[in-house]
């Protein structure tokens, strides 16, 4: 979060430079990439939903503290 106002001030200075929707494409093409390098992971598909965890005593039996 703290690096948004940072993104914010590069994109104005580049639309400001450069043609704005030049700027728009290039972000929207830095947003495709990075969403495809992300599924890309191994891991990302071997996510499995579990099942909801009981609050007295947990799923594996044990006693939860709070």
């Amino acid at each position: 979060m703290a690096g948004h106002p940072l993104g914010y001030l590069g994109t104005a200075r580049a639309a400001h430079v450069r043609d704005t929707r030049a700027v728009l494409l290039a972000c929207a093409a830095l947003i495709v990439v990075t969403a495809v390098s992300d599924l890309c992971v191994p891991d990302v598909h071997r996510v499995r939903r579990v099942g909801p965890v009981d609050r007295v005593t947990g799923n594996d039996g044990s006693q939860v503290r709070s």
